[in-house]
């Protein structure tokens, strides 16, 4: 449904091409979306080619709206493509992009690295932050509105 909607605004959606993934017995290997992840495997980040494709984009946008960590960055092994693309959002900022990074897993990966204060804006209220994008009321701005000063005093 996106993708069709997405085709019809004529908006590209890009999606990872290689994945990180492990085995139940801690195995790491790289797995490609023509080739799928192997059974009894998990993808647990993003791979190096689709960090690649990503920073292409990253670096042509003037709005960043980023809401989720592509991996597990908890986990050394798979946080190379979190902290890829939060220090490429980043260095998009610090060239004139407009990030807003939003959910409180993405702002806890920010974070840890020490970077929430090189980003636009940071939320943790991921859900009333998407809310207030797609144009949705969102109860504490409409009490703060200018319409609703009045019932605040």
């Amino acid at each position: 449904m996106i993708t069709k909607k997405a085709k019809q605004n004529r908006v590209n959606i890009h999606f990872p091409v290689d994945f990180m993934s492990c085995s139940k017995l801690g195995a790491i290997q790289i797995e490609t979306v023509r080739t799928g992840i192997e059974e009894g495997w998990m993808g647990l980040d993003i791979g190096p080619e689709t960090c690649s494709i990503f920073q292409r984009i990253i670096m042509r946008a003037k709005t960043i709206i980023w809401n989720g960590p592509p991996g597990a960055y908890e986990l050394d092994n798979f946080r190379t493509g979190t902290e890829s693309v939060l220090f490429d959002v980043v260095t998009a900022t610090s060239r004139g992009a407009t990030s807003i990074v939003l959910g409180d897993d993405t702002v806890a990966c920010a974070t840890q690295w020490h970077q929430t204060d090189l980003l636009s804006h940071v939320s943790t209220g991921g859900v009333a932050a998407k809310d207030l994008l797609q144009g949705k009321v969102v109860p504490g701005i409409a009490a703060l509105s200018n319409s609703n000063q009045q019932a605040l005093l």
